[in-house]
C-alpha cells in the first residue's frame, strides 16, 4: 500500500534568514512533525538550483502522510495551527501538491 506524499514547494519572505529557518526546522519543526500521528517521513530540503531558468522556490518539503484527512484534521489541532503560524514567520509564497508513488 502506498501512502499519499504532500509536497510544498517554499520560498523564505523577504528579509527572513535562511539559517534562523533552517535551525527552526531541526529544532521545531521535525521534532513537532515526529509527534503528529499521520505524519510517517518528513525531510526539508534546500534547493540550489534548476536544470532550466531560475530555481523558483527556495525549499522543498516531502512528507509521507498515512491519509490526506487525518493530515489535515492534525494541522487544524492547536500544535499544529501553531506550528503552522511560526512557518508562516518565515515562509511566503508556496505550492503545495501532493500524489502518490506507482
Amino acid at each position: 500500500m502506498t501512502m499519499p506524499t504532500a509536497f510544498f514547494l517554499t520560498k523564505l519572505k523577504p528579509g527572513a534568514n535562511s539559517k534562523e529557518y533552517e535551525k527552526w526546522v531541526r529544532e521545531r519543526d521535525y521534532p513537532t512533525a515526529k509527534r503528529i500521528k499521520s505524519i510517517k517521513s518528513y525531510r526539508v530540503h534546500r534547493i540550489n538550483g534548476a536544470f532550466e531558468g531560475q530555481k523558483k522556490y527556495d525549499y522543498i518539503e516531502v512528507l509521507e502522510i498515512t491519509d490526506l484527512d487525518t493530515y489535515t484534521r492534525d494541522l487544524s489541532s492547536s500544535e499544529g495551527k501553531k506550528l503552522l503560524a511560526e512557518w508562516s514567520d518565515y515562509i511566503g509564497e508556496y505550492h503545495a501538491v501532493h500524489g502518490e508513488a506507482f
